[in-house]
């Protein structure tokens, strides 16, 4: 989230040199981590489903996301990019925090586990 905030509130070179590289390495472990997870969310049982489950949403999310900030930007402007990136994260930790709520609710966090 940090980085999503320097690209938008630092200057250009700053933005380009630095938060740019930081938000792709800080992003790019979140699908593959999901998926290496699954089995211990889920359960054996119900692993194949839910990694179908999360490849098609991440296909949809890999599509629509980019196509829908697409739309934005070119009916608003460019400065909007940042704004746009930072909701963006503070969704994905909305979610996090409301996934990892639910299943420590459930049970499904181990005793082993850092969040139990």
């Amino acid at each position: 989230m940090l980085a999503t905030l320097a690209f938008w509130l630092a200057p250009p070179l700053v933005s380009a040199l630095i938060a740019l590289p930081i938000l792709g390495a800080a992003v790019s472990v979140i699908f593959p981590l999901l998926l290496s997870l699954t089995p211990s969310r889920v359960g054996t049982g119900m692993t194949a489903h839910a990694v179908g489950y999360g490849l098609a949403a991440g296909t949809i999310g890999g599509g629509g996301v980019p196509a829908g900030i697409g739309v934005v930007l070119q009916s608003v402007g460019l400065f909007t990019l940042g704004p746009l990136l930072t909701v963006l994260a503070l969704v994905l930790a909305l979610l996090h925090a409301i996934s990892r709520r639910g299943a420590r609710r459930f049970g499904q966090l181990g005793p082993g586990h850092p969040a139990s």
